[in-house]
Parts: C-alpha cells; sequence; structure tokens
C-alpha cells in the first residue's frame, strides 16, 4: 500500500501551506472568496539526499496557474524506515520569472528535472501579456484568479487594468523549458532549492527530460503537438 506524507494544504513551517499558489513576493493567491488557492494536482516529486543527512523532496504543481515548486525536509525513522514530512516551503521562482505546467519529472544526479508543458504560441495571441504573469507578479482580480483554463495555458485568464505594467513583465519565450532544482543548504541549515531553465534543451511542450546511464545522452518528451 501507500503511505501519505503530506496533503495539499498542511502548514508545516515556512509561510504558507503546502501546495499554495503563491506570486514573486511569496504571497498567497487569492481564490475569488479572498481565500488562497491552493493546487491539488502536484504531476511530480522527487526525493533527493543532501550533505549534512538531510532528505529533500522537491514537488512541483501542473495546475492552476502559475505553476509552483515546493522544497520539503524528510526525516526517516532509523527502526522502521518510514519516511515523514518535518517541514515544507515554497521555492522563490523570481529569477526565472515563474513556472508553467509542471508536467512529469524525473531525477538526475542531485538534481529534480520537470517539464513545462502548453508553452504560449508566440506566431499568434500567446504573444500578448498574459493573465498568467498578471498572477505571478502580484497584478490580478478575483476573477482572474478564480478563472482556470482547461488545459492549462491554452486559455488565458483575464488582464487587470494595469495591462501595460504585466506587458513590461511578460516574455512569450519563458515558458517551455526543462527546469532545474538542485536542493541545498539554506540559511540556518533549512534546505533550498537552486533553480535553472534549461534552455539548451529546447522550448516545446515538454513533458519530461530522461538522461541516459551514459550521462550524455538526454530523451525529451513531448505533451502536445509540436
Amino acid at each position: 500500500g501507500y503511505t501519505n506524507l503530506i496533503d495539499e494544504g498542511a502548514v508545516l513551517g515556512g509561510s504558507l501551506p503546502f501546495m499554495t499558489q503563491y506570486d514573486a513576493a511569496g504571497r498567497a493567491i487569492l481564490s475569488a472568496d479572498g481565500s488562497p488557492a491552493v493546487s491539488n494536482f502536484p504531476d511530480a516529486i522527487t526525493l533527493h539526499s543532501v550533505s549534512g543527512g538531510k532528505i529533500a523532496m522537491i514537488s512541483h504543481t501542473e495546475f492552476p496557474q502559475p505553476g509552483g515548486i515546493w522544497i520539503s525536509e524528510v526525516e526517516r525513522a532509523a527502526s522502521s524506515g518510514a519516511l515523514a514530512v518535518k517541514a515544507t516551503r515554497q521555492l522563490d521562482l523570481a529569477g526565472v520569472n515563474g513556472v508553467g505546467a509542471m508536467c512529469a519529472g524525473s531525477v538526475f544526479g542531485d538534481a529534480h528535472l520537470g517539464g513545462e508543458e502548453y508553452p504560449p504560441d508566440c506566431r499568434g495571441a500567446g504573444a500578448a501579456a498574459s493573465g498568467d504573469t498578471a498572477r505571478f507578479y502580484g497584478y490580478y482580480s478575483g476573477a482572474a484568479a478564480a478563472s482556470v483554463p482547461n488545459p492549462p495555458n491554452k486559455g488565458d485568464y483575464a488582464l487587470p487594468a494595469n495591462a501595460a505594467a504585466v506587458a513590461k513583465l511578460f516574455s512569450c519565450y519563458n515558458m517551455g523549458a526543462i527546469v532545474e532544482v538542485k536542493p541545498v543548504k539554506g540559511a540556518g541549515g533549512a534546505l533550498d532549492g537552486k533553480t535553472t531553465k534549461l534552455r539548451t534543451m529546447g522550448r516545446m511542450s515538454h513533458e519530461t527530460a530522461v538522461v541516459a546511464p551514459d550521462r550524455k545522452t538526454v530523451m525529451l518528451t513531448a505533451d502536445d503537438r509540436m
């Protein structure tokens, strides 16, 4: 059988409940009723050994948008080997301008690899500033926060009145990458993650990336028409 490690909405350290959607400043994105919006769609979870004997669990969400990435500290019982989540918190994604529709994941070395699906079509309407960007940078209304396109990123959230400010922050080519997260020890020994978008792996609707045993060959999969 399965053992449940943590539920969406659990509070175990950090500033927000587990899987709460958050913006570039780390603030909760709100639903139409003013409550924090919590994703119930974690699409990939990986476990990693970190120096000092810590175990890190990386979790990312596929939708609603914008996506999120969480790092959790996991303890292993000495007698039974059972795992338990000790603390969890969201990773700062401002440096990569957010993530979207994070689908499957894999492990390579000490890193978590996740694929961004459904990037906007920069040849058409997708080239315009999106409501996903508005949500990530804190420009959103209750109506926009409550709207959930399906499939994610193919529809769009309504832009707020200050769309010009959002447009300055938006890059059509930002989404559609393989996202690498390397667990590290942060301030005070707490777990943190270094997040990088691996642009050399191409921009497409990535399902995931799997690195072959030769550590040179990467197999990329797509979950949409190319």
